[in-house]
């Protein structure tokens, strides 16, 4: 089972479903790859009838290309702690321009779920 436990609870709302909910969410998921700029492929996931969801859950899924020309290319890794510390910073401002009444300064990101370092799946 290579399912990560986050994309699991973003999906089913619980942690530790089984292989045996595969086929389910085959019924449910469609995917669709971007083809454009992008030197990761970057999938677009769009999961509905979930239940405890009203709508659909779409998340977009990146990962490295089958041939990598440079060991460093492609450092899927960085971008994740990038988008992780954006959001961080994000988080802080917002709580500061809540006491203060500020300008939004905030970095408009995706918000990044989970990153899996298991080139396999």
């Amino acid at each position: 089972n290579h399912s990560s436990p986050v994309l699991q609870s973003l999906i089913f709302g619980v942690e530790g479903r089984s292989t045996q909910d595969e086929h389910w969410l085959q019924e449910r998921m469609q995917v669709k790859q971007f083809g454009f700029g992008q030197s990761n492929p970057t999938y677009l996931l769009i999961i509905s009838n979930l239940p405890h969801r009203n709508d659909a859950l779409k998340v977009v899924l990146r990962r490295k290309p089958n041939k990598i020309a440079h060991p460093s290319s492609h450092a899927l890794h960085r971008e994740f702690r990038v988008l992780e510390s954006l959001l961080r910073y994000n988080k802080q401002l917002e709580q500061q321009q809540q006491q203060q009444q500020a300008f939004d300064k905030s970095v408009p990101i995706p918000t990044p779920y989970a990153y899996c370092k298991d080139e396999t799946v």
